[in-house]
């Protein structure tokens, strides 16, 4: 089965460094296969037949030890990562944004709870909208991510990383390309 693979927080502002090559070397080592990198913020594509649960746990772990700092790994299936790109509820005219880089994903480990969901109102502010469906939710940010107060709390909801869409569709490419 083909994973995609999101690193929470690994080299941003000079803290949990890890080269992609690094990466890719201990994820084959791991018995990953066909193990790509894109930039260097921790997107990874590979091929494994363990459940996501095991490689997420296993894929931890082995950061841990060998870079020795933790960060949350969320993994999507090409599946999932197709599904996620084809219902993407903010890719109409109406949101001029999106051209501009304002669209991004927040993927979760597990659902966020509706009261959870519901928190996050109070911090959409300058037109931020939010849709959740599933583990996912999508944002549709016209400052930004950096600027984004509603960003800033998406870490209260449990163990989540950002992808702007551009990010998101050349991983995708990259997961559709042996």
């Amino acid at each position: 089965m083909r994973y995609v693979g999101l690193l929470r927080a690994v080299n941003v502002g000079g803290k949990h460094k890890i080269t992609m090559a690094q990466l890719r070397a201990a994820l084959e080592a791991l018995g990953l296969e066909h193990v790509r990198t894109y930039i260097q913020s921790g997107n990874v594509v590979f091929e494994s037949q363990e459940a996501a649960a095991v490689l997420q746990a296993e894929i931890e772990g082995l950061i841990h030890h060998r870079f020795g700092f933790h960060t949350d790994v969320i993994l999507r299936t090409i599946t999932e990562f197709d599904d996620l790109i084809d219902h993407c509820p903010f890719l109409n005219p109406s949101h001029a944004s999106t051209a501009r880089g304002g669209l991004a994903v927040a993927f979760f480990a597990k659902p966020p709870s509706p009261e959870m969901m519901a928190a996050l109102g109070d911090y959409a502010v300058d037109g931020e909208q939010y849709q959740v469906r599933g583990r996912d939710l999508y944002l549709l940010l016209p400052r930004g991510t950096a600027r984004s107060k509603l960003v800033a709390r998406l870490q209260k909801l449990g163990p989540a990383t950002v992808r702007n869409w551009n990010t998101i569709h050349k991983l995708h490419a990259l997961a559709h390309d042996r």
